[in-house]
């Protein structure tokens, strides 16, 4: 199955790059993009190379004036799923209402564990960033990767066994199904696979 993917704003743009080798420019890196150094995008997307999502919009506003413009970039299995999506979104009152939801599930899930020390800084950590980051490595990286896809990277033991012990307060559903996974390429013997599909 092909995924679709989109990239939308809530105003229409002046243009648009889908092409991260058009928008940089041959010879050049994300320091100089041929794209922002001209202010003229080349409206080319493409279903092959290296994809990217940047739209442009031009608008002047005057001293002490803002401007709102929401991006939406998501994948869906088909197009009218992410179309679906597109729709759900459109309104900056329904994004501000995802934005709360989202905000009170990781709240709610972060909070179940918290500690007090005497350093602000390492309770910030703690309390957040380890818990949202132990998330992400197990539901994104230690399956995946942006270099190697599929069966090539597998599941590594160790690293996922880690996860766990850094999600079990917040997330014990998950915790429970993937210890059941990493159960499983325990041997006999007691040692275990290093990787594992």
């Amino acid at each position: 199955v092909q995924n679709w993917g989109f990239h939308t704003s809530s105003e229409k743009p002046y243009g648009y790059d889908g092409d991260r080798d058009f928008f940089v420019g041959r010879y050049r890196d994300e320091k100089n993009p041929a794209v922002v150094e001209s202010g003229e995008s080349t409206n080319i997307c493409r279903s092959s190379g290296v994809t990217l999502g940047c739209l442009q919009h031009r608008f002047a506003l005057k001293p002490g004036a803002t401007k709102r413009i929401v991006y939406r970039t998501g994948i869906g299995p088909g197009k009218a799923e992410c179309f679906k999506t597109i729709r759900m979104y459109r309104s900056f009152a329904s994004v501000d209402r995802a934005f709360a939801d989202l905000r009170a599930f990781w709240q709610e899930r972060l909070g179940r564990f918290q500690v007090r020390t005497p350093d602000r800084e390492f309770d910030a950590l703690v309390n957040g960033f380890v818990q949202y980051q132990s998330a992400m490595t197990m539901r994104l990286s230690r399956s995946i990767s942006s270099y190697e896809w599929g069966v090539c990277r597998s599941i590594g033991f160790r690293d996922s066994s880690q996860d766990q012990m850094g999600l079990c307060q917040a997330f014990p559903e998950v915790a429970r199904k993937m210890l059941g996974l990493i159960m499983e390429a325990v041997h006999e013997d007691g040692s275990a696979c290093h990787n594992f599909n």
